[in-house]
């Protein structure tokens, strides 16, 4: 993967984390206005799924691995379902106040600090790669 796309997937991954805690702090805002119902934007996995590998069923990607070697694993999704894992989709439960407010804030707390942790994980992984070019070049890890 070139690193110029590497940087790309984190700063957009960034800009995601970043959407989602400002979704999150309106919940967290509107916690006691009536008939209020939390929300949420879809997941980073689902965006880059969409970008990268369209919205084909079969699977199509304009997003690969590179291989050097022709035993390499090439990573390509197929379209069929034969996987050992799957994916499954659990609804949340909202608890409803008699005002028909829907914000449970214990949920959204949680739901910030996973965004946070996240966050400060791209900005470490920024680091480190931004780092490792650095060293490369012979710049040092200054």
């Amino acid at each position: 993967m070139a690193l110029g796309t590497l940087f790309s997937l984190i700063s957009e991954k960034m800009d995601y984390l970043t959407q989602r805690q400002g979704v999150i702090a309106q919940n967290i805002a509107q916690a006691n206005t009536p008939n209020y119902k939390p929300k949420d934007i879809i997941g980073f996995d689902e965006v880059l799924k969409k970008v990268h590998f369209g919205n084909s069923a079969t699977g199509s990607s304009n997003f690969h691995l590179a291989t050097t070697n022709p035993n390499h694993v090439t990573g390509v999704v197929s379209g069929s379902n034969n996987s050992t894992f799957k994916t499954q989709k659990i609804n949340d439960l909202y608890e409803v106040k008699p005002s028909g407010n829907a914000v449970v804030l214990e949920q959204q707390m949680s739901k910030l600090s996973d965004t946070t942790g996240q966050y400060m994980m791209m900005t470490t992984l920024y680091k480190k790669t931004l780092g490792l070019l650095k060293t490369a070049l012979g710049r040092g890890t200054a």
